[in-house]
């Protein structure tokens, strides 16, 4: 459970992207230095939560984050088949 959490914890990191890149206020050295910091940070705590995790934990991970991919790829194709529909229907006229 708590490689899990590391694996989904590690995501926080484009969280911090924009605050280190436009509120910092520090030179453009210092910033890209943070930012490579902060990434290797994350994927150190990637790295951990899967040794924590196994096998099984990422397995469990990825199958999360597949179905949530999909859900979201589906909504989009929603989405898209609706705009169409109504481009289509629009179109005929009276």
């Amino acid at each position: 459970m708590a490689g899990t959490a590391l694996i989904a914890g590690s995501f926080l990191v484009y969280l911090a992207y924009p605050i280190i890149l436009l509120v910092l206020p520090f030179s453009g050295r210092i910033k890209l230095a943070a930012g490579i910091a902060v990434w290797l940070l994350s994927w150190g705590v990637f790295s951990t939560g899967i040794f924590l995790a196994g096998p099984e934990g990422f397995q469990w991970f990825k199958g999360l984050w597949s179905r949530a991919s999909a859900r979201h790829m589906r909504e989009k194709q929603d989405l898209k088949q609706k705009s169409n529909h109504v481009t289509s229907v629009d179109s005929v006229g009276p």
